[in-house]
């Protein structure tokens, strides 16, 4: 038997149901046609896709804060320098300092201390802390302390010395929106003989941005003397034998090597130190 070629049969069944059609639609009749969905072709969204599951959103991924939510949403305060006072005894007393007036609670105190004198030893009042001291060949001490003010401060604080044949000094600086638990984020001594014309404390690193960068200096032959801020830094006590200066570092890391210019200079020391921001 001679078969039809298969064009053939596939144009016979095209026609008929383009009749059928026709028909369907005279009679006005509604065509219905069951598509299946999947068979349908999809556009590919490969490309553009965002894994919400792995931290995305429909917005797609996000910066990730450097040194966490709250510090980069402003959580923490940023410290200023609130005011500072000094007290210059003569001998036979110990180093009485006065609270400086603006001070409220949970403000943090910085403390200078020039014990004139070989051996001589300070003692801290309660809740002080130190941060460093040094015995120097110059027939001196230098002392540095710090302290959280509390709520019901004392109108001054007594530092005792174990000799008072000489005048002392002592001279406290203090601050705001400093970490009241945790005030020191870093430091560092640097003990200084025959110095010359210039005080330099190598750098230290601050782990936070926004921290208070203090320079505290002690200088043995300044009793009447007088200091040259380190550059980019705000003076704040800059008569006799000790100089304060403080400078703001928004970002994290080191501070570079800080000189200050006493004058006349000799021997002495100082502490660096950087303070931790407040968190709200």
């Amino acid at each position: 038997m001679k078969r039809r070629p298969r064009n053939g049969r596939r144009l016979e069944n095209a026609v008929f149901w383009l009749g059928v059609m026709a028909m369907a639609v005279g009679a006005g009749c509604a065509l219905v046609f069951d598509i299946d969905p999947d068979s349908l072709p999809r556009e590919s969204s490969e490309a553009g896709a965002v894994d919400a599951g792995a931290g995305g959103d429909a917005r797609g991924p996000g910066p990730v804060p450097d040194g966490g939510t709250e510090d980069a949403r402003g959580g923490a305060e940023i410290p200023a320098f609130v005011g500072a006072s000094t007290a210059k005894v003569p001998s036979g007393q110990p180093i009485v300092v006065n609270r400086p007036a603006e001070t409220v609670a949970d403000d943090v105190l910085l403390v200078a201390l020039f014990a004139n004198g070989n051996d001589n030893k300070v003692t801290l009042p309660a809740m002080w802390t130190l941060l460093d001291e040094s015995e120097l060949p110059c027939a001196m001490s230098v002392v540095f302390a710090y302290h959280t003010v509390e709520a019901a401060p004392p109108a001054s604080y007594t530092f005792a010395l174990r000799k008072t044949t000489f005048e002392s000094m002592g001279t406290i600086v203090a601050y705001r929106g400093v970490n009241p638990q945790s005030p020191i984020d870093a430091k560092r001594l640097t003990r200084l003989i025959d110095a010359g014309s210039a005080y330099t404390s190598e750098g230290i690193a601050s782990s936070r941005p926004n921290a208070m960068l203090v320079f505290l200096a002690i200088n043995d032959d300044g009793t009447d003397g007088t200091w040259k801020e380190p550059e980019r830094m705000k003076p704040r006590v800059t008569q006799n034998v000790i100089g304060i200066f403080d400078a703001l570092q928004e970002a994290a890391g080191p501070s570079g090597a800080r000189t200050a210019f006493p004058s006349p200079a000799g021997c002495g020391g100082i502490e660096l130190t950087f303070l931790a921001p407040r968190l709200r």
